[in-house]
């Protein structure tokens, strides 16, 4: 596992298996690009000098491991050390640094500017999608009537299936679409943490690849909650032979199949 610790701020990744969790954000997948860019900046630390050996000027250069000290450490499956690196206060751009085994005090050649909160090392990006590739929204609010925003094609979205001699009022069509191709979250609860919560509004994101997503959304005082579900109802295999013939566009639309 690694720890990550700045004042009251403590991060674990727990490895399992060939993945990272990070226990403490209730064990959530962590991402492996925050994760491998922890490895890269400790791993990859250059030294530019000795500053100095003297123990009482540990806390003044923030490497005594004290509040205002970043550790990291590696620990091996029997719970031993591996290694504990110390960062402290950054000057000119450079950190001062030290191993907690050893009495030496380094200037590294440049700033390592860690992450030290949990939901740091969290890919907090739901969804990201083309909006030409949205093929249509159902909308279903709390206590209200159900409704269609569709694309018949690229560049177009209309509300379906509007009465003879109704009009749509305002941007809205554009609005539910423009807001389903990003979705990302500040922080999250366990579906037990949850259980007060009505999600009472739901929409149904609908692919030209097939993939579906449904939003069901809740409010909590100034706070909304969103659960989220994917489905895929796609081909799930396909031949060589299946591909060979088909055109640039097709193609395009294969991996676009793959990702969902």
């Amino acid at each position: 596992s690694i720890e990550v610790k700045l004042g009251a701020d403590t991060v674990v990744l727990k490895r399992t298996g060939a993945q990272f969790l990070v226990e403490s954000a209730k064990n959530y997948p962590a991402s492996n690009r925050e994760v491998n860019d922890l490895l890269n900046k400790i791993l990859g630390i250059r030294l530019a000098d000795e500053v100095t050996r003297d123990k009482d000027a540990y806390a003044s250069l923030g490497v005594d491991g004290g509040e205002k000290s970043t550790t990291i450490k590696f620990v091996d499956a029997s719970s031993a050390t591996i290694v504990e690196v110390i960062t402290g206060k950054s000057e000119d751009g450079k950190d001062y640094v030290r191993l907690a085994t050893s009495d030496v005090v380094y200037r590294a050649e440049a700033g390592l500017y860690l992450r030290t909160k949990p939901l740091d090392y969290v890919d907090k990006q739901l969804l990201q999608l083309e909006r030409n590739d949205i093929a249509k929204v159902d909308v279903a609010p709390a206590g209200g009537k159900v409704y269609t925003i569709d694309s018949p094609e690229s560049g177009k979205v209309q509300l379906a299936n509007i009465p003879e001699g109704k009009k749509v009022k305002g941007t809205e069509p554009d609005g539910v679409f423009g807001a389903a191709t990003y979705l990302s979250f500040e922080e999250f609860q366990s579906e037990s943490d949850a259980k007060d919560l009505e999600f009472g509004n739901v929409y149904t994101v609908h692919t030209r690849f097939e993939a579906e997503y449904r939003f069901e959304l809740a409010k909590k005082d100034d706070k909304w909650f969103v659960r989220v579900r994917a489905a895929y109802h796609g081909p799930t295999s396909l031949s060589p032979g299946d591909v060979k013939d088909m055109s640039k566009e097709e193609l395009e639309r294969i991996d676009k199949l793959s990702a969902a």
